[in-house]
């Protein structure tokens, strides 16, 4: 089990009028650099979305929407609106996936990897980036670290359903060697995290790859959103960039845990990242806050369960205020230094956001 990562199995192939839009992702940093993408795309014919397949759509959403993020930001001057030949198909996707017409952590990440030894395992050393912006080695070091984090996870999230079936059995001894699990995965995913900095620079992320990542939502360089010519009775939209935050994995862990944190002014972002989750992950998550409550019951058990719940929510926390450092020194610094890094690529003020996370999961210690 690869946690919410897809297994490493390749997808069908895409129909055969995708291929023209598959010759264009794969040429796209070339056609980045030569300042023709734009044409690139607006010589293509839009595909035809009705006759793919559930397997495919992953993959096609990976293909319009790297193609459709390089439209608007690889050249300039910066455009708002997005051709047909590109929006229809795009909103066709995201339709089907029930999620928006977007570059999101699904596609960037998720569905973005294969393995270069299939027989091998899912960890660094072991993994390729299938599709850049630019490529080089930062670029698919930022990629494969979130790919090695989300494998790593795995077994906590596998240890969700059946700890909150040991709570509801009454099953103390279960609860506790979960609990051992979750920690013991977060140990890993934690010594991951801080391998980020080995291979990405945080100077040519903040200025190569990361622009790349940017929505039209609470962003000053596109203020009327997005037009998607021939779709939303060409209304501009509004959408949220590709972050972290769109990652299942720590929502589900609170879930888990009960780290229900204050509906502040951030409760809409969270649920708009929610949004942005492929409908299986979101589903988990909202069901595993609907299951037994598995701080409750160690509420009531605590010369059993006061250490290895706290122990699972220090790690939490742990990994929180390791990603915190990770964005001030790959965002913030910067930011500070260029005077433009005060709003993330999700569209909002992530040191604010990432700060009031790690402070909330310390109060919910036994």
């Amino acid at each position: 089990m690869n946690g919410f990562l897809p297994t490493p199995q390749a997808a069908p192939p895409l129909p055969p009028d995708f291929a023209p839009w598959e010759r264009a992702a794969r040429d796209l940093p070339k056609l980045l650099i030569a300042g023709r993408l734009r044409a690139a795309v607006r010589e293509l014919a839009a595909p035809d979305c009705r006759r793919l397949e559930e397997g495919q759509l992953e993959t096609a959403m990976r293909v319009l929407s790297f193609l459709g993020n390089a439209y608007v930001w690889g050249e300039k001057p910066l455009v708002d609106r997005l051709p047909r030949q590109l929006a229809l198909p795009w909103v066709a996707v995201a339709e089907r996936l029930d999620r928006k017409p977007m570059l999101s952590y699904a596609s960037s990440t998720l569905h973005n990897w294969r393995l270069l030894d299939p027989a091998g395992p899912v960890e660094l050393g072991n993994l390729a980036v299938v599709q850049n912006f630019l490529g080089g080695q930062d670029e698919d070091w930022f990629v494969q670290v979130h790919v090695a984090i989300e494998a790593a996870s795995s077994p906590a999230v596998a240890a969700i359903p059946p700890l909150q079936a040991a709570v509801a059995a009454g099953d103390v001894g279960a609860i506790g060697a979960g609990l051992r699990t979750v920690s013991s995965a977060l140990e890993t995913v934690l010594g991951l995290i801080n391998r980020m900095y080995e291979k990405c620079d945080p100077h040519i992320y903040y200025h190569r790859f990361r622009p790349f990542l940017f929505g039209w939502f609470n962003n000053p360089e596109l203020p009327q959103g997005m037009v998607y010519e021939g779709a939303y009775g060409d209304r501009p939209q509004h959408f949220h960039g590709q972050t972290g935050a769109q990652s299942s994995v720590i929502p589900a862990l609170d879930a888990l845990l009960g780290i229900e944190l204050e509906h502040d002014q951030m409760q809409s972002y969270l649920e708009a990242m929610r949004s942005c989750m492929p409908v299986a992950h979101r589903r988990f998550i909202e069901a595993t806050w609907r299951g037994p409550s598995l701080r409750e019951f160690s509420k009531a058990h605590l010369g059993e369960l006061r250490d290895p719940y706290n122990r699972a929510v220090r790690l939490l926390n742990a990994f929180r205020s390791a990603h915190l450092g990770l964005a001030g020194k790959f965002v913030h610094e910067p930011g500070l230094k260029y005077a433009q890094g005060a709003v993330g690529t999700g569209g909002t003020s992530f040191m604010t956001y990432l700060g009031s996370r790690q402070q909330g999961t310390a109060e919910h210690l036994l």
